[in-house]
């Protein structure tokens, strides 16, 4: 029955290690949930943040369209020439 006893002494010895990795895994698992919700706030806020710079450039553009036919040719002929056909 010595054996009986070397394997029962094994396998409390593993079981104490694995329930010590069991542990750790579980903490670095919280600590790594707690780190990447913080970096998916941060990816919304950016989120966010992109889409309000691409609204208000879009926002821009449309507004610049309507100055795009000027052009100081066009300007200065009507001045100096006096004629609207430039």
């Amino acid at each position: 029955m010595k054996t009986k006893g070397e394997i029962d002494e094994i396998q409390a010895r593993y079981v104490r290690l694995y329930d010590s990795f069991r542990e750790v895994l579980s903490k670095l698992a919280d600590e790594t949930a707690s780190t990447l919700r913080e970096i998916d706030g941060g990816i919304n806020e950016a989120r966010k943040s992109l889409f309000t710079l691409h609204w208000q450039k879009e926002k821009e553009r449309r507004r610049l369209k309507a100055f795009e036919g000027i052009r100081l040719s066009k300007y200065v002929k009507r001045v100096v020439v006096g004629s609207r056909a430039a």
